[in-house]
């Protein structure tokens, strides 16, 4: 009975250790991108632009998508990594992201939508000024050639809104 359970448990690993559609969709997003980056800090704040690249890698055999960010942000260099994956057990999209300004780990989940091309997760974050919000992240591939990554924050108890878009234009 041992040897059937290990063997089980074996192939339970292997299936769940698989890249799927899922994965391959986010290797879509593998090369060097120029960044046009948008963010407003309330609803009703003007908008704060800037210009950017991202380095984007597939990596442990195609399971995950490694990101990593740079520009001048508010007049300082700004950098970011994050890794984004398809949780194969959980069936669902996970994503983690750090930058340089702040000690915040963001971690996003979410289940996959009707429209393929389309990647949304969610979570929650307290901003430096202790307000807790839920948070929106949608990815969404226009082309081999194209994507957005929209943020949206709902502080506790306000509507939500959009806080941030980056528009990614393939370079390599």
């Amino acid at each position: 009975m041992g040897e059937r359970m290990d063997e089980q448990m074996q192939e339970a690993w292997m299936r769940s250790g698989a890249p799927n559609e899922h994965h391959a969709r986010l290797l879509e997003l593998v090369g060097v991108w120029d960044a046009r980056a948008t963010f407003w800090m309330g609803p009703d704040a003007p908008p704060i632009s800037s210009d950017g690249e991202c380095v984007n890698e597939g990596i442990l055999g195609g399971r995950w998508l490694s990101m990593r960010y740079a520009c001048d942000f508010m007049g300082m260099p700004y950098e970011g990594t994050g890794v984004m994956g398809f949780d194969t057990i959980a069936g669902e999209y996970v994503s983690n992201w750090l930058d340089s300004m702040c000690t915040q780990m963001m971690v996003h989940r979410g289940k996959p939508g009707a429209d393929a091309r389309r990647i949304e997760m969610s979570g929650s974050a307290v901003d430096p000024m202790g307000v807790e919000a839920t948070t929106r992240h949608v990815t969404t591939i226009h082309s081999a050639d194209r994507h957005t990554y929209e943020m949206f924050r709902a502080p506790r108890g306000q509507p939500e809104f959009r806080s941030g878009i980056i528009e990614y234009t393939r370079r390599t």
